[in-house]
């Protein structure tokens, strides 16, 4: 059972506020277990676990990684890890391609995808960006073109 605090506040005419609670009955208290505990008048203890925060480790960049080295990777999945395009490779578009005409992008895509191996400890990703353009040329006819280029990945571990 959670022990229930109530607080009522109360202002008298000369504005004096005053606070009364219940709070004189809840015990605290760091147990042996690193946990905080709180203890209501009729002995019940609820307790708080500080030690769950999630741990964030930045694994660096690339396309595999291995996480074997920590504790429990076993249980790791791909929920466990989340990955940030890092840099995007290099691409051009010729001035010859546009004929000296202009170009206006249609669409662009950054697909990243994952997977984690359990048995192994290996997670590997890949991302790449994609560009589509319609292009006019200066002779008043167009086309489309799509280019691609290879983004690094960055992999942080969250558990």
């Amino acid at each position: 059972m959670t022990p229930k605090i109530y607080f009522e506040i109360h202002f008298s005419a000369d504005g004096f506020i005053q606070i009364n609670s219940n709070i004189s009955g809840i015990r605290t208290y760091v147990g042996t277990d690193g946990k905080i505990h709180f203890v209501d008048g009729a002995g019940a203890d609820t307790v708080l676990n500080f030690s769950t925060a999630p741990k964030i480790i930045n694994l660096g960049t690339g396309t595999s990684f291995n996480v074997s080295s920590y504790n429990g990777y076993q249980k790791f999945t791909n929920s466990n890890f989340f990955i940030i395009p890092e840099s995007i490779g290099n691409f051009s578009i010729a001035d010859t391609q546009m004929g000296g005409g202009s170009a206006n992008t249609t669409s662009i895509t950054l697909p990243i995808s994952k997977s984690y191996n359990a048995q192994n400890g290996v997670l590997t990703c890949s991302a790449q960006l994609n560009l589509s353009f319609y292009v006019r040329y200066s002779s008043g006819s167009g086309g489309s073109f799509s280019k691609s280029a290879s983004v690094t990945c960055r992999a942080y571990l969250v558990y």
